[in-house]
């Protein structure tokens, strides 16, 4: 016993320190923090939803529904699968892996190395995946009123999601040890048993999603849908969801009935409930049994690798009329000849292969859902394959930077031009089918047009945000590929923003919107997206090796970056303000309040993660006690803002102009008096303040650096105004007079700022003009 307790301390150790090392791996800076935060909080809806959910299933536990607990017997296996072939991946990545070879070399058994590595993996699946399913667990709890289920239920879970893992990790061990005896090339043997591993886990999550309802009702019956917006859209089979019934197919099944201990649903567990769960905790130990004994004969008896199977092409044979060309052409050759340097790319076919498992069980949607896959498909690779890490990828880039042999300009069209060859072709493929089935023709060539030039945009976001958030150290892909992929929060920015964006556009061109305003706004937002992100890559591979405190951006970028800030901190707000809304019980004044709150939360949050993550710290902020210099401009500002605000109304009044309603006037309609009284301290001490740190204390002052003072003032204030486009309704004149409003306060803000370099001062002068804004409409 005594000699047990020192191997757990080492083991523990090592856990410690891969958990570190992986940290350091993934979210190795600042920004990759920042951004990390970012994704999180525009989730944040989308995870509330899923609570809200839970809650409801528990009340109908409550109310003993059985409808719940039979869907969860036939859909657990399919869960269990996944989490199969996930642990089967990760052994592969980790515990199979040649970087513990060093650690090998020490006097370190090899059984406590492998429990340390295992340690280190099952905290991090946790956080990733346990984490949230156990706050899920605890919701359904809090609905169904049961402490009995959050304990028992969060033990199952826990229970039940490290036995599968571990049953992963063996599987996968012993998978490979039978590979091993196979006589095929390393780098063939890695590529095959990465597409292998995507392939099972894509299979495995539609057995998540079909299994319970084709294993009792076979395929489930299908509704069409009506025509679109103008007729525009030929009628589409859609599956209809159905519940399962009935006794599961699997023994593993009644395990699921340990997950709802405590309600009406299950007030008593049958025998096979108990014979499930006793098998699955014997998994565990089993499990660890198996890697114990054969990880020592796999690392030892492994082959080492061989060399990477880079090529490379002397600039004699590669013969282009231009550098750009002849760069791609470079990058092309090394992609075919080493397609293992890619390797991360097959975590975007895993995100498609969900798509395409339901064409397996509803045929009917084969056409639509086959031409949608081709362009994600397209569209993702297009950034995907040469963009996401620009700056680190090539090991020859730094020394041509360094050495001035090549403009980074050429560098980087070379990739964003291979993307788009690479991209378009798939794309024009699936607008072919989609225009063979669910859309019209003009609709289809309206789209398409749209897409194509979204594989541009895709090319350039990548190689911005593979930029921001480079990745200069190899790593291992499963198991074998040694390269230097992109960071992880890259892929998922990239992944995520371009899925969006290609839903975006048949969205907006079938809807009852105006076609041309269409049109307009989905060009200037690709013109944004694509000049945007390649001025930010270009600029810094220029300002490479320079001191950051230093580094002045061109003012083209500079306003880029003004609007992006202005547009990350309105889509934060919003899923601030969304999560916040589902939360929310009702519609009374109480809750407008805080929603108000909620989204000015948002912002904040956003200045606090770019000051962090991108500039001094928010300790560094020109926020000071106001002197009598300060209290003069305080004075001055409010007064010239009234000047302003009342010779925009007089103008109205004059010339009998149209005037757009703000939102609060809205909200005043629907809560009363009772509504303004509770907003006028919050705009004083919560809007004003947060809306003055993000545009005058991050943007202008950012500006600043580009700019010349004015200059700064003029663009932040159009920013300003822009930016406040969402609060107004009206006529597009009104609108347009509103916002002109607006960009002359924010000027009158912005001067007192650049004049007293204190930020308190526009603060109050914002807080006070909006305060008593807020008072004369209780008058």
């Amino acid at each position: 016993m005594s000699a047990r307790w020192p191997r757990a301390n080492v083991a523990w150790r090592i856990a410690s320190a891969e958990v570190q090392r992986n940290g350091r791996r993934y979210i190795g800076s600042r920004h990759h923090e920042a951004l990390l935060v970012l994704a999180l909080v525009l989730l944040a809806p989308v995870f509330v939803v899923f609570v809200q959910a839970a809650m409801a299933v528990g009340r109908s536990l409550a109310a003993g529904d059985p409808t719940t607990v039979s869907a969860a017997r036939y859909y657990l296996p399919g869960v269990v699968v996944f989490v199969v072939v996930l642990g089967a991946i990760q052994a592969g990545r980790r515990v199979l892996s040649l970087d513990a070879r060093e650690m090998m070399l020490t006097a370190v058994p090899v059984r406590t190395l492998v429990r340390g590595l295992l340690l280190a993996d099952l905290f991090e699946w946790t956080v990733v995946f346990l984490t949230p399913a156990t706050i899920l667990v605890l919701a359904v709890a809090i609905g169904a009123g049961s402490p009995i289920l959050a304990v028992a239920g969060t033990l199952a879970v826990a229970t039940l999601f490290v036995a599968a893992i571990l049953f992963g990790y063996a599987l996968g061990l012993l998978v490979r040890l039978g590979l091993r005896r196979v006589p095929l090339p390393t780098s063939v043997r890695s590529v095959l048993g990465a597409l292998g591993g995507v392939t099972a886990a894509v299979m495995a999550g539609g057995l998540v999603a079909f299994a319970g309802s084709i294993a009792v009702h076979g395929p489930a019956p299908t509704a069409t849908t009506g025509t679109g917006a103008g007729g525009v859209l030929a009628q589409v089979s859609i599956p209809v969801a159905t519940l399962p019934a009935g006794d599961p197919l699997s023994r593993l099944s009644w395990y699921a009935d340990l997950l709802f201990v405590g309600t009406p649903a299950v007030e008593t567990l049958t025998t096979a409930t108990l014979v499930a769960a006793v098998a699955v905790v014997l998994t565990i130990p089993g499990s660890l049994t198996v890697i114990s004994v054969f990880s020592p004969s796999f690392w030892y008896g492994d082959a080492p690798l061989s060399s990477d199977g880079r090529t490379h092409i002397g600039s004699q044979s590669v013969r282009s009329p231009s550098p750009t060309r002849r760069v791609a052409t470079r990058l092309w050759w090394r992609a075919v000849r080493s397609p293992h340097r890619h390797g991360y790319v097959f975590y975007y076919l895993f995100a498609l292969g969900t798509l395409l498992v339901p064409v397996v069980v509803y045929p009917s949607l084969a056409l639509t859902l086959v031409g949608t896959s081709f362009v994600l498909l397209g569209v993702w690779l297009a950034g995907a394959l040469f963009g996401l890490n620009p700056l680190g990828e090539e090991e020859e880039m730094l020394a041509q930077l360094l050495l001035a042999t090549m403009p980074a300009a050429v560098l980087l069209r070379a990739r964003m031009l291979l993307g788009v060859l690479v991209g378009v072709p798939l794309v024009l493929v699936g607008t072919t089918l989609l225009a063979l089935g669910p859309l019209a023709p003009l609709d289809a060539l309206a789209v398409g047009g749209y897409w194509v030039a979204l594989t541009l945009a895709s090319a350039a976001f990548a190689l911005g945000v593979g930029t921001l958030a480079p990745r200069y150290t190899p790593v291992r892909l499963f198991a074998r590929v040694e390269s230097v992929a992109p960071s992880v929060t890259a892929i998922v920015y990239h992944l995520v923003a371009t899925t969006v964006l290609v839903a975006a556009g048949p969205a907006l061109v079938l809807a009852e919107f105006d076609l041309l305003l269409v049109v307009g706004f989905l060009f200037g937002l690709l013109v944004l997206v694509t000049d945007g992100s390649y001025r930010y890559a270009l600029e810094s591979f220029e300002a490479f090796g320079r001191d950051p405190g230093r580094v002045r951006w061109s003012r083209r970028l500079a306003v880029h970056l003004a609007v992006g800030v202005a547009v990350i901190g309105t889509l934060v707000s919003s899923a601030v303000g969304l999560a916040a809304l589902v939360v929310l019980p009702g519609d009374g004044v109480t809750d407008l309040v805080l929603l108000f709150v909620a989204g000015y939360f948002g912002y904040l949050l956003v200045v606090v993660l770019i000051l962090e993550g991108f500039g001094d710290g928010i300790r560094g902020m020109d926020v000071y006690w106001l002197s009598d210099s300060d209290v003069t401009h305080v004075i001055a500002g409010v007064a010239a803002t009234g000047a302003v605000e009342m010779g925009v109304v007089a103008m109205a009044w004059y010339f009998d102009l149209p005037v757009a309603e703000h939102t609060l006037v809205s909200y005043a309609a629907l809560g009363g008096a009772g509504l303004l009284l509770s907003v006028l301290p919050l705009v004083l001490l919560v809007n004003g303040p947060i809306e003055e740190l993000m545009f005058r204390g991050v943007i202008q002052r950012n500006l600043d650096r580009s700019f010349t003072t004015a200059g700064a003032v003029m663009v932040g204030s159009a920013v300003f105004a822009i930016a406040h486009l969402p609060m107004y309704s009206g006529t597009p004149a009104a609108v347009g007079m509103a916002l002109a409003q607006l960009f002359a306060i924010s000027i009158v803000w912005g001067t007192v700022y650049a004049r007293t370099h204190n930020l308190a001062v526009p603060m109050l002068c914002h807080g006070v003009s909006n305060a008593l804004a807020v008072a004369l409409l209780l008058l």
